[in-house]
């Protein structure tokens, strides 16, 4: 930035950045030629301007182009002697100057640029004092003040130049996103024919009944993305991560966890479990049984993704466990908030978000007890933040028969980008493991 003439806003002592040559050249430019408006209107508004006279001469320039009236002198001296902000700004003396040894027109996006950038500084550095004093202040937990720090810098560093664009350009960013973005496999065949695979960047709810399977539903299609080499994160509210791995060694094994911790594997079954172990090392999935909340969930997701350049996949298990961050007046309210920012967790970060949720005991009360979209417990505002939501039912825990045993009805209730219906897996019960229906034997 160029040299200060003002030490009007300053932090500790230091004047915040500013390019004030750069923001006499925009607004002279604009009284010159006013037919360039559009250009420096879809970069800038009245707060990126450091020095309060030039706020308000660019506010009055807005506010004749809303009321449709052109930009010029007269104009302009009529509209801030109005507003009593005339003599603020310095009067006709500091107007006619705006106009002396300005830049071509031509450069006028340029200087633009250079004045929406030093108020991004500024932002950072805003945002940044924020911090500080919050911190300092010590009336929320340091999580909680880091996450919210992070999401305010990353919005004060997006791009605000984006305007307007053809179709044709809006066709073309999709298919540039069709070759750079592919769907995450579940490892389900029949799922992944219906589904694609889950998109990066949304919501999946997995809901059910207890004891239906989720769990191990939610833990499958994170181990199988993680076997493909896409850093995938468990957080197991309700089971510790000891259980968790327990599940993933038995898996391999294919030694049920009741066997190896009675003592009652055989020696086959014994010698099966190192070449298990084995086939954990370096597997990218990490598991944690410590976080409570969005924002500790939200903190070791960033940590995951800068240690290992990506995080394809966060999986929570399960979302009613979560603790509430900030008063809300319902219950209903507070599955609300979570389901919200599990949805910006998704959105905010580029990666699949998997949450498992309970359903209402309404299912129970059909003949069939198939669940609906419209049992999911406690909030409206799953059904409508999920882009994908799926159902989870075993018919033979209502009633075990030949035909039925091993039977699980994945149901895709809502899928956004796509269609829905059924799809059935086996549930190996000995192992507590979903596979896909074709390599099993029902009945």
């Amino acid at each position: 930035m160029r040299a200060v003439e003002t030490a009007a806003d300053t932090v500790e002592g230091r004047v915040l950045p500013h390019d004030l040559e750069a923001e006499r050249a925009v607004l002279g430019a604009i009284l010159l030629h006013p037919e360039h408006w559009p250009i420096v209107a879809s970069i800038l508004t009245p707060q990126d301007f450091f020095r309060d006279a030039h706020r308000r001469i660019y506010g009055a320039m807005a506010r004749l182009i809303d009321a449709g009236r052109p930009i010029d002198f007269v104009m302009l001296r009529a509209e801030l002697l109005r507003t009593g902000e005339f003599d603020e700004i310095g009067g006709p003396a500091y107007l006619a100057a705006l106009i002396d040894g300005i830049p071509r027109a031509t450069n006028l996006s340029h200087y633009a640029a250079l004045v929406r950038e030093a108020a991004r500084l500024r932002h950072l550095i805003s945002v940044a004092t924020g911090a500080l004093s919050e911190a300092y202040a010590a009336e929320q937990s340091a999580a909680t003040i880091a996450d919210a720090t992070i999401r305010r810098l990353d919005r004060a560093t997006m791009n605000s130049e984006a305007r307007p664009v053809s179709a044709r350009a809006a066709v073309d960013e999709y298919a540039v996103a069709l070759d750079s973005t592919s769907l995450l496999p579940t490892g389900f065949v029949d799922l992944d024919t219906l589904l694609g695979g889950l998109a990066l960047g949304e919501l999946t709810i997995i809901a059910s009944r207890p004891s239906m399977g989720k769990t191990s539903l939610g833990l499958g299609i994170a181990d199988h993305l993680a076997g493909l080499t896409h850093p995938t994160a468990v957080f197991s509210l309700e089971t510790p991560r000891r259980r968790v791995g327990a599940r993933l060694l038995a898996w391999r094994a294919d030694v049920p966890t009741i066997a190896l911790e009675r003592g009652t594997a055989t020696v086959d079954e014994w010698g099966r479990v190192p070449a298990a172990q084995a086939a954990l090392d370096g597997l990218p999935l990490y598991l944690d049984d410590g976080a409570r909340t969005l924002t500790e969930i939200g903190a070791w997701c960033r940590r995951l993704r800068q240690e290992h350049q990506t995080l394809s996949c966060a999986v929570v298990d399960y979302l009613q466990l979560l603790i509430p961050e900030g008063h809300q007046a319902s219950r209903e309210q507070e599955i609300a908030a979570i389901s919200r920012g599990l949805k910006r967790l998704a959105q905010d970060l580029g990666l699949s978000v998997v949450a498992l949720s309970q359903l209402s005991r309404a299912s129970e009360a059909r003949r069939d007890k198939r669940p609906h979209l419209s049992d999911l417990r406690e909030s409206g505002c799953l059904e409508q933040d999920a882009d994908l939501a799926i159902l989870l039912h075993r018919p033979e825990m209502y009633g075990r028969k030949p035909e039925n045993v091993g039977l699980a009805e994945v149901i895709v209730a809502k899928n956004k980008g796509g269609p829905t219906g059924i799809v059935r897996l086996y549930f190996e019960a000995r192992l507590a493991q979903f596979r896909n229906l074709a390599q099993e034997t029902i009945g």
